[in-house]
């Protein structure tokens, strides 16, 4: 191969690079918008716009049916303390607390109850228990939200020193 050849090769697998990672970018872009902005990239990157479609049709990260179901509308919760009759009634109203007049008990989730206060203290260790559940899902997804976020700077980062890299060595080839 003469030196013309090869720096015509050279000159468009540079060209290729540049638009691979701009093609990447936008799939980035376009993988934020379904919550895979890695996964965006690298489709982006390889398939251009075929790659910019797939990411499209992808599926959202979804969150799981607990998170879903806590977030249906329910009347705000107060400070979680039995003694507060707030809680006491948001308690009632969340877990549908009901006084069964056939059996003159209190009945919630299938069972029955011989005080309000049974059921409003198993009712309330429900809801600690949905807390702490639901708690660890938040945290788990703030996490993978960040390590998200973290793998975008990662990727900018990377590919603008790659392009750096590229137009520096072309300078100097040239010369």
């Amino acid at each position: 191969m003469t030196e013309e050849a090869g720096l015509v090769f050279f000159g468009f697998f540079l060209l290729w690079i540049v638009l691979s990672i701009l093609s990447g970018l936008i799939g980035l872009f376009f993988g934020a918008k379904v919550n895979h902005p890695t996964l965006g990239f690298w489709l982006g990157f390889f398939l251009n716009a075929v790659g910019w479609i797939i990411v499209l049709l992808l599926p959202g990260v979804q969150e799981s049916k607990e998170v879903s179901s806590a977030s249906r509308k329910k009347p705000p919760r107060t400070e979680r303390d039995l003694e507060s009759d707030a809680y006491k009634l948001w308690l009632g109203k969340t877990y549908a607390i009901k006084k069964n007049e056939l059996f003159e008990k209190y009945e919630f989730d299938d069972k029955l109850f011989e005080t309000l206060d049974e059921a409003l203290v198993d009712a309330h260790q429900r809801e600690v228990e949905k807390e702490e559940r639901l708690g660890g899902v938040g945290r788990n997804r703030q996490e993978r939200q960040k390590s998200e976020v973290e793998n975008v700077y990662w990727i900018v980062g990377i590919t603008g020193s790659f392009l750096f890299l590229l137009i520096l060595i072309s300078i100097g080839s040239r010369g």
